[in-house]
């Protein structure tokens, strides 16, 4: 395989999201895959929480990636 595509991550709680997002980086690295950073998004309720790669790289939320892409247009 290539690649995988479109993982989805659901979680209440922020510091669970951070320890999946870590785990699913990690076992993608057993099979010589890795996350697109770049690609991966976070969809959020009622607040924008502090999600991040193992490298501390933050996620970037919807709204904040829809506000580039206009302003790119």
């Amino acid at each position: 395989m290539m690649y995988a595509d479109d993982t989805i991550l659901i979680s209440k709680d922020t510091r669970a999201t951070n320890t999946f997002l870590a785990e699913v980086g990690d076992a993608s690295q057993l099979y010589g895959l890795k996350l697109n950073t770049g690609k991966c998004m976070a969809i959020t309720m009622n607040h924008t929480p502090n999600i991040h790669f193992k490298d501390g790289q933050r996620v970037k939320n919807v709204e904040e990636a829809i506000y580039r892409m206009i302003n790119v247009w």
